[in-house]
């Protein structure tokens, strides 16, 4: 389980980033941003991340998994000490939504090694779809959606709990993705009351998490060690 509690997340902060000026965005979204990185730092589960990674990345690496937090595209995110070559524990706000989750970013004009992503999102594809009632059992209990990014649409769309692990484990062959996200979607229309109640809210983080890191752990080894 997770300890302390994440900040409140009101409609009002949603609404702030949907009008902020871009340059404004760091300074207007520093009192969701910071707590919730501070909040998702101290978390045993995520104090073993840095450990897990060491065991298959050479250098030095940062003693907690979140760093800042950047915008880019109408969406803040908590900077990750993983980079783009590896699936990302994604933590990220637009004005639609907080995410929490997998991220796999297949991104061409980006730093990072498509190629290090694309090895470990089939791996976790593979090894998911020997147990595919298991994986479509976890989506459904904690209500786990898909958000991908198409070459070359500039729009995200999102696929429903009900359809999310078909699509994750089997793309349609049309379907050239930039970005896909595996994981929560707490909008301020639906979830209002999770994401303003503390305790609701370190509920959801503590179940994805749980449900989510045996995967990313995986995947990332399986990557590492075939590079």
């Amino acid at each position: 389980m997770l300890e302390a509690l994440p900040p409140v997340i009101t409609r009002e902060d949603f609404a702030r980033l949907r009008d902020c000026p871009r340059r404004l965005v760091q300074a207007e979204m520093k009192a969701v941003a910071v707590p919730l990185r501070a909040y998702l730092n101290s978390a045993p589960q995520l104090q073993q991340v840095q450990a897990k990674r060491q065991e298959w990345r050479q250098g030095r690496l940062a003693r907690q998994q979140f760093g800042d937090f950047s915008y880019r595209d109408g969406f803040w995110e908590l900077y990750h000490y993983g980079g783009k070559q590896e699936v990302q524990l994604n933590v990220a706000m637009n004005p639609r939504h907080l995410r929490l989750g997998l991220g796999f970013d297949f991104g061409l004009n980006d730093r990072g090694s498509r190629e290090m992503v694309a090895i470990a999102y089939a791996y976790l594809c593979k090894r998911l779809r020997q147990a595919p009632e298991e994986f479509s059992q976890a989506v459904l209990e904690n209500a786990f959606s898909l958000e991908y990014l198409d070459y070359p649409s500039n729009f995200f769309k999102v696929i429903p709990t009900a359809k999310t692990a078909e699509f994750f484990l089997n793309l349609p062959k049309n379907h050239n993705p930039k970005w896909l996200f595996l994981g929560k979607l707490l909008t301020p229309d639906t979830e209002h009351e999770i994401l303003a109640t503390p305790a609701r809210l370190h509920q959801v983080c503590s179940d994805v998490f749980a449900a989510l890191l045996t995967y990313w752990e995986d995947a990332n080894r399986y990557a590492y060690s075939s590079g």
